[in-house]
């Protein structure tokens, strides 16, 4: 491979990383599953993502989420939503409010469960030191921690609000933590994944 052609894969590179960070963040979609709950006599159709957030103004890191969908025996449909949201060890507490914007109408969600948890990532640098035999050990010389708060909602979607989400152009979900707003699109893949689910039986 020649030299040009190296700088312009480079090149090309560095301006996808730009664009991921200008968004502000992306997501890595990931696919439709679809499980039959014997006990239950019903259908789950499932759809997970995650969303990881650059701007490092906020204090949210990522957002973890999965999409249920249940189907009754009598074709009575629920939908569910299980957030994990990960933040900044610095960060307030996410408050118990949740808003939902669909094409500008403002929907306020109450969680069915709220999870407040901690995760320690402990990371150590290390050194080969040469034993008397010549042999070498690798020996911690240091570490740090790094804590994340980490929250975890689960809602339910009301049919009135399912109904405008199938037509949906614009889907926005807003948190609060302290005196920070923090604000979640959910567009493109993730946004016609969602539609699609909605349309399976």
């Amino acid at each position: 491979m020649t030299q040009t052609k190296s700088q312009l894969i480079f090149s090309v590179l560095i301006l996808c990383l730009s664009i991921f960070y200008l968004s502000g963040c992306f997501s890595l979609p990931n696919k439709i599953m679809i499980q039959d709950d014997y006990s239950q006599s019903s259908r789950r159709i499932e759809y997970n993502y995650s969303h990881h957030n650059f701007d490092w103004s906020s204090p949210l890191l990522t957002l973890n989420r999965s999409i249920i969908q249940e189907i009754e025996k009598s074709g009575e449909k629920s939908l569910t939503f299980y957030d994990e949201l990960k933040l900044q060890n610095r960060s307030f507490r996410l408050s118990d409010k949740i808003y939902l914007m669909v094409d500008g109408k403002v929907f306020s969600i109450t969680p069915i469960e709220i999870e407040h948890d901690q995760e320690i990532l402990v990371k150590t640098n290390k050194e080969d030191i040469m034993k008397a035999d010549s042999t070498t050990v690798s020996v911690v010389t240091d570490y740090t921690e790094d804590t994340m708060r980490i929250t975890r909602f689960s809602y339910a979607i009301p049919n009135q609000i399912i109904s405008q989400l199938k037509n949906a152009k614009q889907v926005v979900f807003q948190y609060y933590a302290g005196p920070k707003i923090l604000t979640i699109e959910m567009k493109n893949t993730d946004l016609s994944k969602l539609k699609k689910l909605l349309e399976m039986e």
